[in-house]
């Protein structure tokens, strides 16, 4: 019948819109839908490196870098994951390239300096001689 017609329509029309607000909301808030799945996978890598499964971590943060290269959190992983390797100079790199992007978008990245800086102290100490890495504090 038609009235069943235009109740249909009118569901449909209240849907889309309501998928609208949720990407104006999405992108208000500055995140997007797939930011649950890149704290599981960061919150995972953690995990792993403390594990000393490197590759792996790697292999899933290289993937979070290729959605977003400025992604400080993965940048520090992935140097914590060549300092259980002993490779000191791609952590320092790793660091060094944090800094970079705390430089880029100043206040908003004040927090990830401790670390940054915890991680350089750290692939330095490698160059040192220390041995035994500190696990990942963030």
């Amino acid at each position: 019948s038609i009235g069943q017609g235009a109740s249909s329509d009118a569901e449909g029309e209240a849907e889309e819109s309501g998928a609208e607000e949720d990407d104006e909301e999405e992108e208000a808030s500055g995140k997007t839908a797939c930011a649950p799945d890149e704290d599981a996978i960061a919150s995972l890598c953690r995990i792993m490196i403390d594990l000393e499964q490197t590759a792996e971590a790697r292999e899933l943060l290289v993937g979070l870098l290729e959605r977003d290269e400025e992604d400080l959190r993965a940048w520090v992983l992935l140097g914590y994951c060549h300092i259980v390797e002993k490779d000191s100079e791609t952590a320092q790199d790793c660091a060094k390239h944090g800094f970079r992007l705390c430089k880029k978008h100043g206040a908003d990245a004040e927090d990830w300096k401790p670390e940054l800086r915890k991680l350089l102290q750290q692939a330095k100490g490698l160059e040192a001689g220390d041995s035994a890495p500190a696990g990942v504090d963030k």
